[in-house]
């Protein structure tokens, strides 16, 4: 007998909130983009690295750029977070980023992810600051998600990069944490049972 693993749950994305504009902010685009970069590379956006541009969201291979194979490779870029989004949480989601993904905001550690073709949601709120702010993920693909999931082995080259969207988007201090619905089939009763569930959280408002 196994033990049972969770099913993944996300913030159901509001479509509207009161007086705010645009509940989402898609991070897309182009970022700054680093081989092999220094620690330093994820702390300042100034830091003396050899950096290039790389369209978000894309594999770095298919942009003509290479990564030594185990390493790690930098993407960095800046955003200021809408005025109307005051009193509201910020949340970070990437629905994929190949293979395995630590992510610093202002040089602080928000998390990290390993899974490279599933999402990953993060709670950035507490490290964001009034204006410009500096976001930076560290990005390695021969991670054991890769053997796993022998996406290098069937692609016939070295996946690796941000590759689906990433974005922001804001949530009310009580919101929705968990919607999830399953249905369990009976082939013997050709009838099935529906269950629901669902998490409320109220989390403290930021400066």
């Amino acid at each position: 007998m196994t033990d049972s693993i969770p099913d993944p749950v996300y913030r159901p994305v509001p479509t509207r909130l009161p007086n705010v504009s645009s509940t989402t902010m898609s991070l897309g685009g182009t970022w700054q983009f680093a081989a092999t970069p220094s620690d330093a590379f994820f702390l300042a956006p100034a830091a003396p690295d050899a950096v290039e541009p790389i369209e978000v969201p894309g594999e770095w291979v298919m942009q003509g750029l290479e990564v030594p194979a185990g390493q790690i490779a930098g993407y960095r870029r800046t955003f200021t977070i809408p005025s109307d989004w005051k009193g509201m949480r910020v949340i970070l989601r990437a629905d994929a980023i190949y293979s395995e993904a630590t992510v610093w905001m202002n040089g602080a550690s928000a998390g990290s992810h390993l899974g490279g073709f599933t999402p990953m949601e993060l709670d950035i709120t507490d490290l964001l600051r009034p204006g410009e702010n500096l976001l930076a993920i560290a990005v390695r693909n021969d991670t054991v998600a890769d053997a796993l999931a022998s996406g290098t082995r069937y692609a016939g080259h070295p996946l690796g990069g941000i590759t689906r969207k990433i974005r922001l988007f804001a949530v009310p201090l009580v919101h929705a944490t968990e919607f999830l619905v399953n249905a369990d089939w009976d082939p013997a009763t050709r009838s099935a049972a529906i269950t629901l569930r669902w998490a409320i959280r109220a989390s403290r408002r930021w400066r």
